[in-house]
């Protein structure tokens, strides 16, 4: 029997490597000159610090578009709780989000009730992009400091 239920989302952005490589070596922090896998890694990380206290927001590395292994990997900064609306969330985070990422989330589906495949729209609006979030749990994750909407 097939399930009704909607399909579980969440808004998030979707940042590939090369972008937080270069946002990492530009960016004067001490991690600026180490070599590439730390420091896009690191960049991920100080980039999940800035929203940590605004609201709830996990941190997963992600897959894009992945055709071999060790290749297009980045992160997906989930704000909010799955299923949540961008009106749902909290102004002082959705207004980060704009300033660091200059565009509101895109809307994160899973493909199937379980499982780690995603789909998200492409930037561009010309298709969707597969992320695949390998491990479920987040690497950083503050959810237990804020109180789940009860629609969610």
């Amino acid at each position: 029997m097939a399930s009704t239920d909607k399909p579980k989302t969440v808004l998030a952005y979707i940042v590939p490597q090369e972008d937080l490589l270069h946002t990492a070596r530009h960016s004067g922090l001490d991690f600026a000159d180490s070599p590439a896998g730390f420091a896009w890694r690191q960049m991920a990380f100080a980039t999940y610090d800035q929203f940590e206290p605004l609201g709830p927001v996990q941190l997963h590395f992600v897959g894009i578009n992945k055709v071999k292994p060790g290749e297009r990997h980045g992160m997906a900064l989930v704000l909010g709780f799955p299923n949540q609306e961008l009106e749902e969330l909290p102004s002082q985070l959705l207004d980060l989000g704009v300033d660091v990422f200059h565009s509101q989330p895109r809307r994160l589906t899973r493909v199937g009730n379980k499982g780690y495949d995603w789909t998200i729209p492409k930037v561009d609006g010309t298709g969707i992009d597969d992320i695949i979030m390998a491990q479920q749990d987040p690497h950083k994750n503050n959810w237990s400091w804020f109180d789940r909407p009860k629609h969610v």
